[in-house]
Parts: structure tokens; sequence; C-alpha cells
């Protein structure tokens, strides 16, 4: 991510053909120096490519957690939804393969486990459909 250090003066709002900024990317990688410093230089928390995804989509379906905290204290959207309707939560929890730090995260900020896809689908119906038991246990207490 050196790329992005040395050009933090350049607009942070660019984009690529699928709309995604620097700071998509960044997310995507976890490199959490990298966001701090193009949140600093005024990225947007919540700019969204053209699948609708925003740069917490990608750290939550990427399992970034320390990147997925320092979006949402800097005001990203935890209802986002991309083209499909999933939100970060719902990426999060279809990746998460691990013992649900990312899902946990998002939980604990308030993110709602209850918003359903366009396909009806939400957070805790596939955690309860196709998730690993330490997923599902993470929405264990929900209804």
């Amino acid at each position: 991510m050196n790329e992005f250090n040395e050009s933090l003066d350049a607009n942070v709002s660019s984009t690529d053909r699928e709309h995604r900024t620097a700071l998509h990317y960044a997310a995507m990688d976890g490199d959490v120096e990298a966001v701090d410093q193009l949140i600093e230089a005024g990225s947007n928390v919540n700019a969204a490519d053209d699948g609708g995804y925003t740069p917490l989509h990608f750290a939550a379906q990427y399992l970034r957690s320390e990147v997925i905290t320092l979006l949402i204290a800097h005001g990203a959207s935890l209802e986002a939804e991309d083209r499909w309707g999933n939100t970060p939560l719902w990426r999060a929890t279809f990746s998460t393969t691990e013992d649900g730090a990312a899902v946990m995260i998002l939980l604990q900020a308030g993110a709602d486990p209850l918003h359903a896809n366009r396909s009806g689908n939400s957070p805790i119906s596939l955690a309860r459909k196709i998730a690993n038991y330490p997923t599902a246990r993470l929405f264990a207490h929900l209804p």
C-alpha cells in the first residue's frame, strides 16, 4: 500500500473503472495505516462502488477486524446495502470461518442482524443456515 502513502496529495475521491477508491482497496487489504491516512486525507468512508460495496463491506468480507473498527469509528454505515441488499454484517457472516471477531465487532457496534437482503435472508438466518458453529453461536441470544 506504499503507493497510497506516496500519493495522498492526490484526490482521495478518485475512482477506478468500478468506482472503487483507494480506501476500498486499503480496506480490502487490511492495511490499517493506509485506511487511517486516507480517512485523515478526506476519503469518503461510505463511498459505494458499482456493486454498492463500501469500504466496510470489503473489510467485513475479508474479515479485517482492525479496519472494521476504524471505519466504524469514522462513521461508516453499518446498514449500507450492496446491489443484492447485503449489509457489511451479512458479508462478514457469510465469510466467517474463524472466531467470528468481525461479526462480533459489527454486532457490538449496532449492526442489525435482522436486516434482510433482497432474497429475504438476514445475517441471523444466514448464520443459522450455513455458518459454522462458532459463528452461529454469536447469534444464539437473538430471536
